[in-house]
């Protein structure tokens, strides 16, 4: 779950692991089925555009995986609508998370047709999640983002690094497939910087909303350089917001919202199993910046200075 700093209720964001609330198989085998077919999430746009109006419709999903696994994917297609309307009642939003690329295909599947449905142009509320770490990254979101706005619906996502790296090396070693990783950290880092440049150009021509998910100081002053250069609004209703983890990067939080700009905290609910693993997950991603904790450990003494001297 996130909860923005100021906690206020008609735009608090819920953060939902789709793997905690669909059949596992059926998420592997509609991917499988997708890789086979060549067919991104994006792909057959009058498909996905016939499902966001009937969520009990099968057209979006490959025809092999029809047969076995209809009843849980017209379950989950009504689970993910009834979510989105309940977040829309509540003035609120709903990021479905991004997990591991033999769900994830299916996910951002599943998950469009909803966006297509719930997201209007001047209120989005279902974010989807782009992982810069993929080769196919950018493909996926700029496909997606032209399918919504030619659906006159806006595309919103949080977009972030990545966080399976070792378990997707492993596989592919074991399954001797090639990586779907970029080969490294600062690959990554181009990636992660055209993902949310080209979103932010975008929230500049009213077809984006984009959350920009990152501890890295460096990624987060060029979406505030973007959003300056599109003129976009950093306060209240806009289309650009950042997050990081409870508990990391908090000076980094202050900052942006002492300068008026949204923040959200991501607070992991729970099993202490479940948790311990998504928390070690962020810090493997996070290794490069805690790497260079003498600059960081700087940052967080000014801004200990910085509350102090104001309580004065």
């Amino acid at each position: 779950m996130c909860m923005p700093l100021d906690i206020a209720p008609p735009n608090s964001m819920t953060q939902v692991k789709f793997t905690g609330i669909a059949n596992l198989d059926m998420l592997k085998s509609v991917t499988s089925a997708m890789n086979e077919a060549n067919l991104m999430p994006f792909s057959d746009r009058s498909a996905l555009v016939k499902t966001s109006r009937n969520p009990a419709a099968l057209i979006a999903m490959p025809e092999s995986v029809k047969e076995k696994h209809g009843e849980d994917i017209v379950a989950i297609q009504d689970r993910l609508h009834r979510l989105a309307e309940r977040a829309a009642e509540n003035r609120s939003f709903v990021i479905f998370d991004a997990e591991q690329t033999y769900f994830q295909p299916a996910i951002q599947r599943l998950v469009l047709p909803v966006m297509l449905r719930c997201n209007t142009r001047s209120r989005p509320i279902v974010y989807t999640t782009i992982q810069a770490y993929l080769k196919e990254s950018e493909a996926v979101a700029q496909g997606c983002l032209d399918l919504c706005q030619q659906e006159n619906s806006r595309f919103a996502t949080k977009v972030v690094r990545g966080a399976y790296i070792v378990q997707e090396l492993e596989r592919a070693r074991t399954h001797a497939y090639p990586s779907p990783l970029l080969p490294s950290y600062e690959e990554t880092n181009r990636s992660y910087n055209r993902i949310v440049e080209n979103l932010i150009d975008s929230v500049g021509k009213n077809s984006a909303s984009v959350m920009v998910a990152t501890h890295n100081r460096e990624s987060v002053a060029m979406a505030q350089k973007l959003m300056m250069k599109q003129d976009i609004p950093s306060g209240a209703g806009s289309r650009v917001c950042f997050a990081q983890i409870y508990g990391l990067a908090e000076y980094l939080s202050s900052e942006l919202a002492a300068s008026n700009y949204i923040v959200y905290k991501s607070v992991p609910s729970g099993p202490i199993d479940k948790v311990m693993g998504y928390l070690s997950r962020r810090a493997q991603e996070n290794s490069a910046v805690f790497s260079r904790f003498d600059i960081e450990s700087k940052h967080i003494w000014l801004e200990l200075r910085r509350r102090f001297s104001a309580r004065r």
